[in-house]
């Protein structure tokens, strides 16, 4: 049986009880499912992994994951700079560490009051990830996965997400993703049986009703709100291409997976982007 795809790009999605919902009632049917982990915010990958975790008791081999990285890792890239990735000295550096109850632990190493560095390992010792800072404010995550290799590079400013950077197994850069701040007017065309967001001004005038009881009852409201939306510019270092912007980039990764001949299902909240970059797919809402 095909595996229904379920496309995670943000923690909060599975943190949504509809994602719990959805998944259980696929699990509970012997339908296996497969996850795209494209969550550009790598570190977010620990928790979400306990998580999900809690979420298929019983089930732990109907379910499978996918990261950016598991798609795209075996692509040529660009070398990555010799100063892309921080590296600290830790001869002299004072250290502390701290252990979960379950077992993992992490290692800071300090000089004086600043905290430099903060290695994260699992129980096994293994080394998830490491978080540098500069004047205690976080500057750069990278990711090791499973590998013991870099997958993932994060760079933060003022302890914002910047950009982050995919790649490949021999180290090489594949993608560069963009952090950016965009002002995105809504529009919607609301009146007693709908809600729907609308993309033109034109689209969301109010359609003239048919009957005289219709006319009596109708009443089309507008409503334009402006507001920023975070969203990511995708630099493409494999073939020298353009995405336009990140749904683009998550139709390409969903068609490396040959996707065509499976459920879909993604959060709700970015069902008309996704629906616009797939117009041909049936999307399911979680």
């Amino acid at each position: 049986m095909e595996p229904a795809v379920f496309l995670v790009t943000a923690l909060a999605d599975v943190k949504k009880d509809s994602f719990g919902t959805k998944l259980h009632e696929l699990l509970d049917q012997a339908i296996p499912v497969r996850i795209i982990f494209a969550n550009l915010n790598f570190v977010e990958r620990v928790n979400f992994d306990q998580l999900l975790a809690t979420l298929i008791v019983g089930h732990e081999q109907s379910v499978s994951v996918a990261s950016l990285y598991d798609i795209f890792c075996h692509d040529d890239g660009v070398p990555l700079g010799a100063t892309a990735l921080t590296r600290v000295a830790h001869a002299g550096l004072a250290t502390q560490r701290h252990t979960h109850q379950d077992g993992r632990y992490y290692v800071r190493y300090l000089q004086n009051d600043q905290l430099l560095e903060e290695s994260h390992y699992s129980a096994d010792g293994h080394l998830f990830y490491q978080n540098f800072y500069t004047d205690n404010q976080l500057v750069q995550a990278v990711y090791y996965g499973r590998q013991a290799r870099p997958e993932t590079i994060s760079n933060f400013q003022a302890g914002a997400l910047k950009e982050t950077l995919l790649l490949n197994a021999d180290g090489a850069l594949l993608y560069r993703f963009l952090q950016t701040e965009r002002p995105v007017q809504r529009l919607f065309n609301m009146d007693n049986t709908s809600n729907l967001q609308l993309t033109s001004l034109e689209a969301a005038q109010p359609q003239p009703p048919r009957s005289k009881r219709a006319r009596a009852e109708k009443r089309n409201t507008l409503t334009v709100g402006n507001a920023p939306e975070l969203s990511f510019d995708v630099m493409d270092y494999v073939h020298a291409g353009h995405f336009d912007g990140i749904y683009d980039f998550y139709r390409y990764a969903l068609q490396r997976l040959d996707y065509r001949h499976q459920r879909l299902y993604i959060n709700v909240e970015h069902n008309v982007a996704l629906s616009t970059a797939l117009p041909n797919q049936l999307i399911f809402n979680y």
